[in-house]
């Protein structure tokens, strides 16, 4: 074989111009370009953290007191990413949801930052009743029937 003839070929020994490359369909490049879409569009919002920070669900019912028919239900439903458990894989996958998203569908059931500010307020009087009342049975269950000191 003369070297100014010299032909591109792969490791398989074919050259790569001539081998059949598959046809994809219009349906398949259409969903390969909404996955690039998509992992571009959170790759970019890995950089910009302030803007497209995203919590977890449990973080979102806590921290906005909203209920899982606020994310799922309530339209529109709430979009989110699934993401393996970083504390155990066997775990469940975690949903990861948009703040913005969620600070204003917070906004859209609380109505206002007083509105949620007080339901807070309320839920930690209703925690903290709720103790002392666990606490005192469990101190008026020491105490015996017939005597009032404690065992």
């Amino acid at each position: 074989m003369d070297p100014s003839e010299s032909e591109v070929v792969d490791a398989a020994g074919l050259d790569p111009e001539r081998s059949p490359k598959p046809e994809l369909s219009a349906a398949m490049r259409a969903k390969i370009e909404r996955n690039r879409q998509r992992a571009l569009m959170l790759r970019q919002a890995r950089d910009n953290e302030e803007k497209h920070k995203l919590i977890s669900r449990t973080e979102a019912k806590q921290h906005y007191l909203l209920k899982d028919c606020d994310l799922d239900k309530r339209e529109p439903p709430l979009r989110f990413t699934l993401k393996k458990n970083p504390h155990n894989p066997r775990w469940g996958d975690m949903k990861l949801y948009l703040k913005l998203q969620v600070e204003k569908r917070c906004m859209e059931v609380w109505g206002s930052e007083e509105a949620l500010e007080e339901a807070r307020e309320t839920r930690e009087e209703n925690k903290e009743t709720q103790k002392q009342k666990r606490f005192n049975k469990k101190v008026k269950g020491r105490f015996p029937v017939r005597d009032r000191t404690p065992k």
